[in-house]
C-alpha cells in the first residue's frame, strides 16, 4: 500500500545527492530539466530508498528528505492537493542559497574534497 506525503519545509530536502532511484537521479541537476524545485505544499508519494525517504512528486522527480521535511497525507489529501506540484522552478532566495552553495562544491572539488 502507498504511503503519500506533503512537504512542509522545503529547506530539508537533500538538493545534491548522489541517490538514483529507478536509475533517474534525485538531484537539483535532473530537477532542473523540468524547471523543477521543491516547494511547501508539494505532495508526493514517500519512497524509502537505501534507507532515505525520498518523495516521489511527479514521474522522474524524486526528492530525498529528512523526516522534518514532510509530513505524511491521506491519498484523498493527496489526490487534492496534486494541484500544487507545478514546475516553477526556484525562488530567489532559494537561487542565492543555491549560487553559493555550488561556489562550496567547486572551492572543495578544486581542493579534491
Amino acid at each position: 500500500m502507498a504511503i503519500y506525503a506533503k512537504i512542509i519545509n522545503k529547506g530539508e530536502c537533500y538538493s545534491t545527492t548522489q541517490l538514483t532511484v529507478n536509475g533517474v537521479p534525485a538531484n537539483k541537476w535532473e530537477w532542473a530539466k523540468y524547471n523543477f524545485y521543491p516547494q511547501n505544499g508539494m505532495v508526493g508519494e514517500l519512497l524509502t530508498v537505501n534507507g532515505k525517504n525520498v518523495l516521489k512528486i511527479l514521474e522522474g522527480v524524486y526528492v530525498p528528505m529528512t523526516k522534518a521535511g514532510f509530513i505524511e497525507i491521506s491519498y484523498k489529501e493527496y489526490e487534492a492537493e496534486k494541484i500544487n506540484n507545478v514546475c516553477s522552478g526556484m525562488d530567489e532566495r532559494q537561487k542565492k542559497i543555491n549560487t553559493q552553495l555550488d561556489a562550496l562544491i567547486d572551492q572543495l572539488k578544486r581542493f579534491g574534497l
